[in-house]
């Protein structure tokens, strides 16, 4: 998915880069045509579109800021809904290392016991065993 997205968003980069390429040769086919004509209205006009023309050069920088941001916005969601999964699995394994150390030392008094029990039962038969 994310591949995928990046992709989209690297054609989208493309177009971008061909619209400024176009603007920027209407943009010099202005100029040279501010050279060669001397008209008033005809520069006037030349000039209208070289505005017109960085106008949309920032448009399309704004609309590459807008998907870089998407695209990190997307991330974002993404490094959140990992964090989630590994909270819910930190969780569960806590839960487990609880359990466990609960039946360790269950099994630990058990042992004990145990021992109690032989000893008492050495201690009552005679034996001097080291237990």
């Amino acid at each position: 998915m994310t591949k995928k997205r990046s992709k989209i968003n690297e054609l989208e980069e493309l177009k971008l880069d061909m619209r400024k390429i176009s603007n920027d040769m209407e943009e010099m086919c202005g100029i040279l045509n501010l050279y060669m004509y001397e008209d008033l209205n005809y520069r006037m006009n030349t000039e209208f579109n070289i505005i017109k023309s960085q106008h949309e050069k920032t448009m399309l920088d704004m609309n590459k800021m807008i998907q870089s941001i998407i695209g990190s916005m997307q991330y974002s969601k993404e490094l959140i809904e990992d964090n989630y999964s590994y909270s819910i699995k930190e969780d569960h394994l806590l839960r487990e290392c609880t359990q466990l150390h609960e039946n360790v030392r269950i099994l630990l008094n058990e042992n004990e016991g145990c021992w109690w029990s032989r000893l008492a039962t050495s201690v009552l038969w005679g034996r001097k065993e080291v237990l």
